[in-house]
């Protein structure tokens, strides 16, 4: 049976030419997805764990983080 998740994305290189995608960190999954169209789909933010969108911004990350987050980090430096 398939369960059901919103994906917690992480950007690697894939294959040895280095293909730039985004994989869900999540156990037991096994979903890859390019890293132009990651921008819209649902991830879980890094840092508060909390649902999100994925922004153009956030698809630049390597461990894609919201932009609360962004600011809060920023804040308390």
């Amino acid at each position: 049976m398939k369960s059901e998740h919103v994906h917690k994305y992480k950007r690697v290189k894939l294959g040895s030419k280095g293909y730039t995608v985004y994989k869900c960190m999540k156990p037991g999954c096994t979903h890859y997805i390019r890293q132009e169209l990651v921008t819209g789909m649902k991830t879980i933010c890094w840092r508060c764990e909390q649902e999100q969108i994925m922004s153009p911004k956030m698809a630049t990350q390597a461990k894609p983080h919201c932009l609360e987050c962004t600011h809060r980090k920023a804040l308390t430096a």
